[in-house]
């Protein structure tokens, strides 16, 4: 019979985790990729699987890819410690991992986003799907920030979806979008993209009357709002620490040409 294993992610991760690991205790095998925890995250876990490995966190695909290298199912299955595997997503797992005719190699599966203790049904994210199931030795993750997962062979999609309990309190938020915006701006200067003001000025309003306006997120009500506006600052501050990318190579270099 196939084997499935469950990966997961974590970082001071102890108020989300345990509510994660109990709707994963059927895999057969469950592995932790932690990027050195300060809290009693790993404690936590070490109750529920004896493959708890310790990572520095260089980026996410990283992170992701060197959890592959530990599983030893057949198929793999990524879970983020605020998610949720519903009875449905469960049983539909275990019927295609329990099954001979396997058309597909990966699959995407559905995100029911819960923030500021509200279900996101707007917002442009109403069609949340995430490639997180696939076949061992058949996906690698790409990308430092806004991983995904590249499948060899057919891809499907899943009914049954995650709970994604994203924040109830907007600290939590502002302090994950801060680190985000580290991570994206740093790979738009990989990427050699250039700062250009039009898009610290013009980005961060395009983005709120996008996801307020154009994907109505005025239905969601007051998390709508702040959701919308939240996502145009992730956007100011990922061009304002583009620019300061820039500004700190710029005297960075001006310095060794006077040394």
């Amino acid at each position: 019979m196939a084997h499935l294993s469950a990966l997961i992610l974590t970082y001071n991760e102890a108020e989300d985790i345990s509510g994660c690991l109990d709707t994963l205790k059927w895999a057969n095998e469950i592995i932790i990729i932690d990027s050195l925890s300060t809290d009693n995250t790993l404690e936590i876990c070490k109750n529920y699987t004896d493959k708890v490995y310790a990572r520095k966190f260089d980026n996410f695909s990283a992170q992701r890819n060197f959890g592959i290298t530990k599983a030893t199912g057949d198929w793999i299955l990524f879970v983020d410690a605020d998610e949720r595997v519903t009875p449905e997503l469960k049983e539909e797992i275990t019927n295609i991992i329990t099954s001979n005719n396997h058309e597909f190699t990966g699959y995407f599966i559905p995100r029911k986003n819960i923030l500021f203790n509200k279900w996101i049904k707007y917002s442009g994210w109403n069609n949340d799907k995430q490639l997180r199931f696939f076949m061992r030795g058949r996906g690698k993750w790409a990308g430092i920030v806004h991983e995904k997962v590249e499948v060899d062979g057919k891809v499907g999609q899943l009914t049954g979806f995650l709970v994604h309990n994203i924040d109830t309190r907007i600290c939590d938020f502002v302090s994950k979008l801060n680190s985000y915006t580290n991570l994206e701006a740093q790979k738009l200067k990989e990427a050699k993209k250039p700062y250009k003001l039009r898009n610290l000025i013009l980005q961060p309003p395009y983005v709120f009357f996008k996801c307020y306006f154009k994907h109505l997120g005025y239905k969601d009500g007051i998390q709508g709002l702040l959701l919308s506006s939240l996502m145009g600052i992730y956007w100011f501050l990922v061009y304002a620490k583009l620019w300061e990318l820039y500004a700190n190579q710029d005297s960075d270099n001006q310095s060794k040409a006077t040394c």
